[in-house]
């Protein structure tokens, strides 16, 4: 029997958004390691990123996981299946079927054989040996029993050998679970997955070993909020800097977390000398309204400029998460963003706008007063196309993501943000040497493999070498580098990295690219709380576990339903 584990995404997204790096696909060597017990049972990996869709090796049954975003090439993809092995088990699993579940749009995924939600690693087994005797299944297969993954077992590092070198470095999931309840986060939507569950240090580490052994650098570790338990996470990184002791293997990792990882300056040195050098946080908005609309109350519990600051002067890059469109947005709301970006020597803030992601409290808010449009379901694909009806005008709404790209790239803007990162630095507890987890020559050589990606880079380049006054600040920064105590070249490269992207993605940007729309003129804002929102907001969590977050979320709401 043969078992293939299949990528497939979006082309032209991946183009558009990913510039020709790849990270592995974890869940697939993962969910290899729970098949190791089978016997004349073979697994591989087919990912469509890097090899042709039409030249799939045949297999008894497919694994295929994927996003929102790809519901288009995943359709197409197995149309391409079926019609070269009509006997073969297609089942979908992933992000996807959770959501359009959710949504009640499963129907639009009918055409795999089975969709399967929930945990895959206490389920996977039992599936293939029914799917091997040919046992009547239902065509969505839900389990309900979630995995602890504390239980994990190692990835199969023999199936992750035979493609790592043509990712961007290794993906170990270390944790799951968030304690906060983010109005627009889908992380809560999983029962009982506002309380953080971690894997096993001692197993962590030794993944980041089989990866040292594979001459892997450069290490994500995916979860869904790194400090979670920041015991945990102080426990691990102990562990990380006694590994490095003994084995001489010095990894650069980045993972997620929020920000109150700066009430941790124990754990902050900790991290540092672990090897972390960049961290993803979501801060959304540097006003307090939209912070309270959401629940965000983590991000309001002291000022995010200075926190900001508190945190890079460990020497961490902050790749931030900046929204707009939330209810509480004012005519201020693009000068607000970027003084705050400024100030704070913010050197990432990828834009985008509000969705509503099904089964959040956000998704039935919009749902139940009216607000949810069409098509997109949560995030993935076009940027600037969104599924709710937003507040204020579409006009407005356009007019101000259009002003903030166009600020946001000046190079003015871009050498003074980078500037005032400098001036956070404090002095450095990581004395490695080397690049940080952007590795410069690791992205050249991957982007080198695909003309597509070749062509995306020197648009990059040109990008920001195409008048004097962008050359002269990027030599200004580059000796600015240089000159200032603690400051690393990653930090450099990762500051020209994230202006070339944006540069991309947002230097031609028109009003034609925008897919959004508002809500009528004769709109009641009374309406934007519905009557039983307080009891969503909870669902599925406990009504009495961190009401506050409710509360600072109702009031926030209020202020605007008063103003009509």
């Amino acid at each position: 029997m043969r078992i293939g584990f299949i990528v497939c995404v979006d082309d032209e997204i991946e183009k558009g958004q990913m510039f020709g790096i790849k990270y592995m696909p974890v869940w697939a060597f993962t969910l290899a390691s729970y098949l190791k017990d089978f016997e004349n049972l073979e697994t591989f990996l087919y990912d469509t990123r890097i090899e042709k869709k039409s030249q799939t090796p045949k297999a008894d049954f497919y694994f295929i996981s994927g996003i929102n975003q790809d519901e288009e090439a995943l359709l197409d993809y197995q149309k391409t299946l079926k019609a070269k092995y009509p006997k073969a088990k297609l089942i979908l699993g992933g992000p996807i079927v959770s959501s359009f579940h959710l949504a009640g749009k499963i129907e639009r995924l009918n055409a795999f054989d089975h969709l399967f939600m929930g945990d895959g690693e206490n389920a996977i087994g039992p599936l293939v040996q029914s799917l091997m005797n040919n046992k009547s299944l239902p065509h969505v297969i839900e389990n309900k029993v979630k995995f602890a993954i504390k239980n994990a077992r190692t990835m199969d590092f023999e199936l992750v050998s035979k493609s790592i070198h043509e990712y961007y470095g290794g993906v170990v999931e270390v944790s799951r679970g968030c304690p906060f309840l983010c109005e627009f986060c889908d992380i809560r939507t999983k029962p009982d997955n506002n309380v953080a569950s971690n894997k096993d240090v001692s197993l962590i580490v030794s993944e980041l070993n089989q990866f040292s052994k594979l001459g892997v650098t450069n290490i994500l570790f995916a979860c869904d909020n790194f400090i979670g338990t920041p015991t945990w996470a102080e426990a691990l990184c102990d562990a990380i800097i006694e590994w490095k002791k003994t084995s001489g293997f010095n990894p650069r990792l980045y993972t997620w977390l929020t920000i109150n990882v700066s009430d941790h300056p124990r754990l902050l040195q900790k991290l540092k000398l672990a090897g972390f050098d960049m961290f993803f946080i979501g801060i959304e908005s540097f006003g307090t309204d939209q912070l309270l609309e959401t629940a965000k109350l983590q991000n309001i519990k002291h000022d995010m400029v200075d926190t900001i600051k508190s945190i890079q002067s460990y020497g961490f890059i902050i790749v931030a998460g900046l929204i707009f469109g939330f209810d509480t947005d004012k005519d201020d709301v693009v000068d607000r963003a970027l003084r705050g970006i400024k100030e704070s020597g913010l050197i990432s803030g990828d834009p985008s706008l509000l969705t509503a992601l099904p089964g959040t409290p956000l998704y039935r808010r919009m749902e139940k007063s009216g607000r949810l449009r069409r098509g997109k379901l949560g995030l993935g694909g076009k940027k600037y196309a969104t599924n709710i009806l937003y507040l204020r005008s579409q006009s407005q709404m356009i007019e101000d993501f259009i002003r903030f790209v166009h600020e946001f790239n000046a190079p003015t803007f871009q050498y003074e943000r980078f500037e005032n990162f400098l001036k956070t630095l404090g002095p450095s507890l990581d004395q490695s040497e080397g690049d940080g987890y952007i590795n410069v020559p690791k992205i050249l050589k991957d982007v080198m493999k695909s003309s597509t990606s070749f062509f995306s880079a020197t648009r990059r380049l040109t990008g920001v070498l195409n008048s004097p006054e962008k050359v002269k600040v990027v030599i200004r920064a580059y000796r600015k580098t240089k000159a200032t105590p603690n400051a690393k070249m990653t930090h450099f490269y990762f500051w020209l990295f994230n202006w070339s992207n944006s540069i991309l993605k947002y230097g031609n940007l028109s009003a034609e690219d925008f897919d959004i729309d508002s809500v009528s003129r004769d709109f009641n804002l009374k309406d934007i709380i519905p009557e039983d929102y307080e009891t969503d907001f909870f669902e599925p969590i406990p009504v009495g576990k961190i009401r506050s977050q409710r509360q600072a979320t109702i009031r926030a709401l209020k202020k605007i339903s008063h103003a009509q």
